[in-house]
């Protein structure tokens, strides 16, 4: 679909309501780090709008789990805000483009997880499982993809799976979608 994204055209990729049996695989090749089995520094970074008929919804956007047999690990709240376990932060008004980034480092005591909204720290947050827990990746994540229906319309612009934890002043000089 066509589309204008920051003044420049662009294609992007218009995604329905999953249902627990439908996702998008991702297939991201990152060899498992930070001393653990799986991958457990890495930053998700999404050029993400979602349309008015979507806002007020949950709304997951990763999925660590392959199987798609647990809750989405990242989410836009019906409060607008990203994040995951009862701490949301941040602002995604609909029918704007937006670059949201999830900065997860499972090596760390805390903080293990940083939000960020078009180059803007919106908040950190402690994910409560360590190396290899629930946010560490499996060779195959899913986008877009919850067990128990919480996903909405919405488009998508450009993903990228990075395999590190990037520092917040690079995530910041990324800026918006």
């Amino acid at each position: 679909i066509p589309a204008t994204i920051g003044g420049q055209s662009a294609v992007v990729m218009r995604f329905p309501a999953t249902t627990p049996t439908q996702e998008y695989d991702v297939t991201h090749g990152i060899a498992p780090n930070g001393g653990g089995s799986f991958v457990n520094q890495y930053t998700l970074i999404m050029d993400v709008m979602f349309p008015a008929a979507s806002s007020g919804q949950w709304r997951s956007l990763f999925q660590t789990n392959p199987a798609n047999s647990n809750d989405g690990d990242f989410f836009v709240d019906p409060g607008n805000g990203i994040g995951i376990s009862g701490v949301y932060a941040g602002n995604l008004p609909a029918d704007t483009w937006h670059r949201v980034a999830f900065v997860v480092d499972l090596t760390l005591p805390a903080q293990q997880l940083r939000k960020f909204i078009d180059g803007i720290l919106v908040g950190t947050q402690d994910l409560g499982e360590g190396l290899d827990g629930r946010w560490a990746l499996d060779p195959t994540a899913l986008l877009f993809a919850d067990e128990n229906n919480e996903t909405r319309i919405g488009f998508v612009n450009s993903i990228q799976i990075r395999s590190e934890a990037m520092l917040a002043a690079d995530v910041t000089s990324l800026g918006g979608a």
